[in-house]
């Protein structure tokens, strides 16, 4: 069965990833992890000649009743939720949970400020993000839990853009989610031109973009093109039509009537007050 992996440390920050890790995993039908790393290097502590053996029998105890405890709250709304403790490398055993068979998204609780900022420290949280294995599941820690349930897919013509489609029709499918498609355009060649040469231009982006959204959307998918800044225009239109979650590619083509995702992906999670999922290409 395909899961969503939790990292927790025993924090009420990193528990914010939950009730979304909850939802998320209901609509793709799957079951949840939960994963702690204790982070000791044995072999340090052997090499200082410092016996570890009571501390870390201890904290795996706790860990292991933490764990189990989150799990059994999770299993009134999900019914498979699993936990295992680690040991080692916290970002190494995280990457390698991530790249599991059966992982089909990660959930981290962010702390909204620069970076991504989540549990158990930024470089851990980015690396997984950056590492591109899986989408990852970012929450901020003012997530509005009455957002709504709509879902929401800025897209910019690339192939990493389809892959964040493709998982939003995936979640789509079993919650029922109405599906929202967007394109941004911004007319601003870089340098000063003519009011009327910027009307034309604009209205030539308008024209290109519906064509494009014309040619992926479905039948039962809202598609729309939006103008200026792309963090304003998706994270307004999320909040206009009640769209709860934000599917991001985490990286795009580059142009002047597309979305450099890669470069505004970090804007929008820092900046949103809803979940976002950062999609890599070919998840």
């Amino acid at each position: 069965m395909k899961e969503v992996l939790v990292p927790l440390d025993g924090s009420e920050h990193a528990e914010l990833a939950l009730a979304s890790a909850s939802d998320v995993a209901k609509a793709l039908g799957a079951g949840i992890c939960l994963v702690a790393v204790h982070p000791a290097d044995e072999e340090l502590w052997a090499a200082a000649q410092i016996d570890l053996t009571a501390e870390l029998s201890h904290r795996r105890v706790w860990l292991e009743g933490y764990l189990e405890g989150v799990a059994r709250k999770l299993r009134a709304d999900v019914p498979d939720v699993r936990w295992e403790v680690r040991q080692g490398d916290v970002s190494g055993q995280l990457r390698d949970a991530a790249a599991a068979e059966d992982t089909a998204i990660v959930a981290i609780a962010t702390s909204g400020e620069a970076g991504f900022q989540g549990i158990p420290s930024t470089s851990v949280t980015d690396r997984l993000v950056r590492a591109k294995l899986k989408p990852v599941l970012v929450v901020p820690p003012h997530a509005d839990s009455t957002a709504g349930t709509g879902l929401l897919v800025p897209l910019d013509g690339s192939t990493a853009g389809a892959a964040a489609l493709s998982f939003a029709r995936e979640l789509a499918k079993t919650g029922g989610a109405p599906l929202h498609l967007v394109h941004v355009v911004n007319a601003n060649p870089g340098w000063a031109i003519a009011e009327d040469a910027q009307e034309r231009l604009t209205t030539a982006l308008r024209d290109r973009g519906t064509e494009y959204l014309g040619s992926v959307a479905q039948t039962s998918e809202t598609t729309a093109v939006l103008e200026g800044p792309v963090l304003d225009a998706v994270l307004d239109y999320a909040a206009e039509h009640d769209c709860g979650l934000v599917l991001l590619a985490t990286h795009g083509r580059s142009g002047p009537e597309r979305i450099e995702l890669g470069s505004v992906a970090d804007g929008i999670v820092r900046a949103a007050d809803r979940p976002v999922i950062l999609v890599p290409a070919g998840a």
